[in-house]
Order: C-alpha cells, then structure tokens, then sequence
C-alpha cells in the first residue's frame, strides 16, 4: 500500500451526516492527544430566519454566523466575507502555531474561485499539515486540479478516515524538524 497523501477529501454530497461525522473526527483525535485546528459547518435558524451558515472553530469552540441577513427578496451571496476573513486568519495563526491535522468539512465554490478557506488550504499544504476536507461531486473536477494528484479520496468511514489520519500524522512526526526543513 502507498502512503497516504498529506491531503484527502471525502467526495460526497453535504448533508447533516457529514457535518456530524467531522464533528465526531475532531473530537476522536483531539481526544488522543492531537492537535486537531479547523473549522466544523452547520445550518442554523435564528428566530424564525434559516439557512444561516455557522463555524465552529474547532481549536475554541467559539460559533459564529457567517451569513448576512439581505432580506426575502435578496439574489446576492449571503455569505459575510468580512466574517469568513477573521476566521481564516484565527486558522492561520493556528497552522502557524502547528497542528498534526486540520479538518475544514467544504471544499466549494469560494474555495473553486481563491477565496473562502482557500487561504488556509494552501497555508497547512505549505507547513506539510495534513488536511481533511469534504467535496461535493459536482466539485470534484476542480478538486483534482488543485491538488493535482497531492490528495486521497476517501470513503465517509469514520474508521477508514482516522486510519488516514493517524497515518499521515505518524508519517510527519517521523520526519525530523530538519528533514522538514531540508524538503521545504
């Protein structure tokens, strides 16, 4: 069997299911002592008004909506870039800070187009933090041409993906401080 890649993806439709299963994830690991840095996505209703998209700093465990309220009538995207920028850079500094993984549950259409969780992406592929995201099919295609082979498709097991994930950790840890250095 090949080594894992340092990035996978569980391609499959989002759902609740998905959001609990990332949620599991990160509890699972962190409870095995990993540094565990990501955010997990949920649906929320606020008096009455669904449809709001809430993170969930895994580090903190602080929630924020990142979605605007524009109205009923409103055709413009609700997502609040503003929001969505203070907790790419909490993530960041997290990565910077070292994580042995991060999980970020969506791979979508901000991300396809440079922005979103784009930033952090490519921050922990650059620190050789290994990454877990989700992908929906119809993303699949521009999934590949970002990671460009770089990435594992993985079933939406829970076993099949703390397998991935102790794996990848235990294979950077065994990299010394200056071998790390020395691929960089």
């Amino acid at each position: 069997m090949n080594a894992p890649h340092p990035m996978a993806a569980l391609i499959t439709p989002g759902s609740r299911d998905l959001d609990a299963l990332f949620a599991d994830l990160a509890n699972q690991l962190k409870a095995e002592g990993y540094a565990v840095g990501g955010v997990l996505q949920s649906l929320g209703c606020d008096g009455g008004a669904c449809g709001q998209m809430l993170m969930t700093d895994i580090d903190t465990g602080i929630t924020v909506n990142i979605t605007q309220n524009l109205g009923k009538l409103a055709t413009a995207c609700h997502l609040d870039s503003s929001l969505l920028a203070g907790i790419c850079g909490s993530l960041e500094r997290q990565v910077e800070a070292g994580l042995d993984v991060v999980l970020l549950n969506r791979f979508g259409k901000a991300e396809i187009e440079g922005h979103g969780l784009r930033g952090v992406l490519e921050k922990a592929v650059l620190a050789e933090t290994p990454v877990l995201l989700s992908v929906r099919p119809d993303h699949a295609a521009a999934w590949a041409a970002f990671h460009q082979g770089l990435a594992d498709d993985l079933p939406a097991d829970r076993e099949a993906v703390l397998a991935w994930a102790r794996a990848v950790i235990a294979a950077r840890r065994a990299l010394e401080p200056s071998d790390r250095a020395a691929t960089a």
